[in-house]
């Protein structure tokens, strides 16, 4: 679909027929329409955003201290639903730590956990370098991007690991340890 502007339109009257205030009033509600949708879109997103933060709020903290509060580490409502609170490790390499998280990983024998994708971009008829590449990357001087990852849930295993067994992970990692609410409905 292209843009059109006046010119346009009456060049293309010819074509697709008069375009008329009907058809232009027409077309100005749906935009209208359009628009309204988005902004009520956007006010939802908002919305949910909002009560995300208030049940983290609730699960991570208010429900926890209370219950810290009052000795105890799970409950039993009226209704069957025990309530416990469980320690909810979060692990994040910045950008900006990767390569030393990498080389902590590496060096501490953990190396496994680093997922290492290479991929090169071949043209037309290049369907023998391709064969070949994975022997010959660098005799055949190709241009090649390769990126180094740990996988989040790998990671968060790996520190809830680590954590549990009472090793810390250096600062760069990000891992942040929270208690969080877990409630386990009783089955009908």
């Amino acid at each position: 679909m292209t843009s059109l502007d006046i010119k346009d339109l009456e060049k293309d009257q010819a074509f697709f027929g008069p375009v008329d205030d009907t058809s232009l009033k027409a077309l100005s509600e749906k935009c209208s329409k359009l628009e309204a949708v988005q902004i009520e879109i956007d006010q939802l997103e908002q919305t949910i955003k909002s009560k995300k933060e208030q049940e983290r709020k609730i699960s991570e903290e208010e429900i926890p201290s209370f219950l810290q509060e009052k000795g105890l580490t799970s409950l039993t409502l009226n209704n069957g639903t025990v309530v416990n609170v469980v320690e909810d490790i979060k692990p994040y390499i910045k950008v900006e730590n990767r390569e030393y998280c990498h080389k902590w990983l590496r060096d501490n024998h953990f190396g496994d956990l680093i997922k290492n994708d290479v991929s090169v971009s071949f043209g037309r008829g290049e369907d023998n370098d391709a064969t070949k590449l994975v022997e010959h990357i660098e005799d055949l001087g190709l241009v090649h991007k390769q990126k180094e990852s740990v996988h989040y849930q790998t990671l968060k295993a790996f520190a809830t690991e680590q954590h549990n067994k009472g090793v810390s992970l250096p600062d760069e990692f990000g891992v942040h340890v929270a208690n969080k609410t877990k409630l386990v409905r009783k089955r009908k």
